[in-house]
């Protein structure tokens, strides 16, 4: 591997792990929004406010009939109100988060920026603190070590995509 050639191999490595960590991120972000809905529906399931004891007995009791017409009618109502309304399925959230991937937000730019500056900042650290390191060297045995792990996906914490 050339001189030359360290800067542009940097930055590609920078890119693939921005990538790794964008997917992380929403990874993380589908995981707490499923969490959350799968919450909300314990929580339904075990009644904990009493409204579905409420509406068993209501459906259940003499007048079952006519408390079904009037929640019929309560839905039509609705519906009429909120005509244009749509109800967003979850699958749908997910593919927005995957949209995202394509557009990094400047945050995940900033990020970006952020891992370069810190790669500048270890190797001058590196430069100071072992001044007969070559720091060339070792990078290029460390790249190529990088390289054949990634390529047979073997990258601790790092799962082949």
């Amino acid at each position: 591997m050339a001189a030359g050639d360290r800067p542009g191999t940097v930055r590609c490595v920078l890119q693939e792990l921005r990538h790794q960590i964008n997917s992380y991120h929403r990874v993380r972000a589908m995981l707490d929004r499923y969490m959350e809905v799968g919450a909300n529906l314990r929580d339904l399931y075990e009644d904990k406010d009493g409204m579905r004891k409420d509406e068993l007995n209501a459906i259940s009791g003499p007048n079952e009939f006519a408390e079904f017409y009037n929640r019929l009618k309560q839905i039509k109502d609705l519906h009429r109100k909120h005509l244009r309304s749509i109800c967003v399925p979850m699958s749908v959230e997910f593919e927005e988060l995957m949209k995202a991937k394509d557009n990094p937000s400047e945050e995940a730019q900033s990020k970006s920026v952020y891992l370069e500056m810190l790669l500048e900042y270890l190797q001058e650290y590196t430069d100071r603190v072992k001044p007969l390191l070559d720091q060339n060297e070792l990078y290029g045995k460390i790249l190529i070590e990088f390289e054949k792990k990634w390529e047979s996906g073997v990258f601790p914490g790092w799962p082949y995509i």
